[in-house]
């Protein structure tokens, strides 16, 4: 009996319930952890900070004041920032064509987002856009140089040769020896665009230079 008994307890025992998993927590797209490295950046306000930068994107800059834990700013927080030798500018509203494919591109207006200034000397700026895209080998061809003169709007510059020594010749037409090469397609967009804006600059401070070190009469 004490037998049966047992074994009927047995029976009715129930497997013990072990509590629900805990969900994984989803990683916060606006915190990162990291080591960083020195840098600055200037507020809204036109005023330089010291701080810790991690890592940045097209969209996003990682930045920390203090400890290990990084917050991501967009390019609407800060005018720019520099950081292991690069100047990197949060640029506004400029027209962009992405490649559809190798030979078909599709307007967009990128209404903000950070770029690397390749030069900035007299009243030019040149910066390097890489929009955000997988890796492949149209996408590879995709990074597009941006150019403002003075607080005009930015333009995109032609990867097309003919067409980027056309644009560059409008824009530095009065200097005669970088004009003759230009009307001759001898400039690439790549190689020479810093170049050239840094060729033409020295040469307008040595115009203004002459210019006031002749005696008045």
């Amino acid at each position: 009996m004490l037998v049966a008994l047992a074994g009927g307890a047995q029976a009715q025992r129930r497997p013990v319930a072990f509590p629900a998993p805990t969900p994984a927590p989803i990683e916060d797209a606006a915190l990162r952890r990291g080591a960083g490295h020195s840098g600055s950046y200037q507020g809204l306000d036109g005023i330089w900070h010291a701080v810790q930068i991690e890592d940045w994107q097209n969209d996003r800059v990682y930045m920390s004041d203090a400890g290990s834990t990084y917050k991501a700013y967009s390019p609407t927080e800060l005018r720019r920032f520099v950081v292991m030798g690069d100047t990197v500018v949060a640029v506004h509203d400029f027209v962009v064509p992405i490649r559809r494919s190798l030979f078909k591109h599709r307007p967009r207006l990128v209404p903000v987002a950070f770029a690397r200034q390749l030069y900035r000397g007299g009243s030019f700026q040149l910066l390097d856009y890489d929009p955000p895209r997988p890796a492949t080998l149209v996408s590879a061809l995709s990074s597009r140089l941006l150019l403002r003169r003075g607080q005009e709007a930015w333009q995109v510059l032609p990867t097309n040769t003919a067409k980027f020594n056309q644009l560059m010749l409008t824009l530095l037409s009065n200097n005669l020896e970088l004009a003759a090469g230009l009307r001759a397609n001898q400039y690439r967009l790549r190689r020479d665009a810093a170049q050239l804006l840094e060729r033409y600059t020295d040469w307008q401070t040595r115009q203004f230079l002459e210019s006031t070190a002749r005696p008045t009469r």
